[in-house]
């Protein structure tokens, strides 16, 4: 079952342009050393970690059997979440979340030696959405790649909440969805969100640039819940 989070954020690592955000690319053609050098990660001390929620976190306090072993840790710590998934097979990710109004969650992507394998931002309503800079790192350090998933779009991801917010729009709830697509260098926002103090979901298209209202659809929230 646990498994099953670090399927979906492959998913996510791979394959953002076919959601929708496929920016423009601009690799590097001259690999050169981050600041900080090498960036891995202490995997037994999370490991250890993983072990002991995944024992006080299972209905019969139980480790659920693995092959390999599947480790998943979810902790709040100085009102940052954090969260720790993955295995010795496909690698781990620790996912850094603050509390609202913070919109951003920070992912680093390590691989199974504990090196940094990719680092980039997400958007908490909408984890597959990249904002800002994708880095792919060579096992010695080096950024290999990097994506500018911005680059092209004119409104950032403040200026939609101002939008959602200008329409009576909750922004921290389980219905909201905010995307952003470039599909033959037109560029456009979709949004959903419950308004406040209602069960009527509003559903916008927006142009990116002029943020013109392109299209515009009601629901009511019940619909997702038969």
């Amino acid at each position: 079952m646990y498994r099953c989070y670090l399927i979906a954020f492959m998913l996510i690592v791979f394959s953002c342009n076919s959601n929708g955000q496929n920016q423009n690319r601009s690799d590097t053609s001259n690999p050169k050393k981050t600041q900080k050098g090498m960036q891995n990660i202490d995997l037994y001390y999370w490991k250890e970690k993983a072990n002991n929620y995944q024992k006080n976190n299972n209905g019969e306090g139980e480790v659920i059997s693995t092959t390999p072993k599947y480790y998943y840790l979810k902790e709040e710590k100085n009102n940052i979440l954090y969260e720790f998934t993955g295995d010795d097979s496909e690698g781990f990710s620790l996912v850094e979340t603050k509390k609202a109004p913070n919109i951003y969650s920070n992912v680093n992507f390590y691989r199974s030696n504990g090196n940094l394998l990719y680092k980039f931002s997400t958007l908490t309503v909408n984890p597959k959405i990249v904002v800002g800079e994708h880095l792919e790192f060579s096992n010695d350090g080096k950024v290999i790649k990097r994506i500018n998933y911005d680059e092209g779009f004119v409104r950032t991801p403040e200026e939609i909440l101002a939008f959602i917010k200008n329409k009576k729009g909750e922004i921290f709830n389980d219905l909201t969805i905010i995307d952003r697509h470039n599909i033959d260098g037109k560029r456009f926002w979709h949004l959903e969100f419950l308004t406040t103090g209602t069960r009527i979901v509003q559903i916008y298209k927006l142009e990116d640039k002029t943020l013109q209202i392109l299209s515009k659809q009601e629901r009511d929230s019940d619909f997702l819940e038969d």
